[in-house]
């Protein structure tokens, strides 16, 4: 990658809510729906929910000067409120599945935090999750060196033919 703006386009979108299960974790509710419905990109917004397990990543300067920053260890919240988040779901390095997802969260004596959300590690409570999605068909993310920040990171990227199950 050469240029830090980079962009893709097409008006092709399919609009649905998902609901994540209680007990589950963001990753599981959100990847199955989507490879059941044969889903390669799309992007998400979270409605404020519970969840169980909440927890998230900052991501301070990296003082080596290898990548521009890295995230550290994961902050456990315990049981907190998710008000909002939003993610990318699209191409990991190898192809497989990737989801990052960055997240407001509020915990049980009403402090606020935010970062990385571990989407793997962050339980859905007993209401479950709602989640908007806008899935693209042609268009998404896919993981990439960026020469900038020495960090592999999303880059929009067009994959026309793909289609789903939507």
């Amino acid at each position: 990658m050469s240029s830090r703006v980079l962009s893709v386009a097409d008006w092709d979108v399919d609009d649905f809510q998902l609901h994540i299960e209680a007990g589950a974790s963001i990753w599981d509710g959100v990847h199955q729906a989507l490879k059941n419905a044969g889903i390669r990109f799309a992007q998400l917004e979270f409605l404020p929910g519970p969840l169980d397990v909440a927890v998230y990543h900052t991501a301070p300067p990296e003082q080596s000067g290898k990548t521009l920053v890295k995230y550290g260890a994961g902050i456990h919240l315990g049981r907190a409120l998710l008000f909002s988040a939003n993610a990318i779901y699209g191409a990991g390095f190898n192809g497989s599945p990737l989801l990052h997802c960055h997240g407001f969260l509020v915990d049980a004596n009403d402090a606020m935090h935010g970062g990385h959300l571990d989407v793997v590690n962050c339980i859905a409570g007993a209401a479950g999750l709602s989640v908007q999605v806008g899935a693209t068909p042609n268009i998404g993310f896919a993981a990439d060196l960026d020469r900038t920040s020495n960090m592999h990171i999303f880059h929009p990227v067009r994959r026309e033919g793909l289609s789903h199950g939507i």
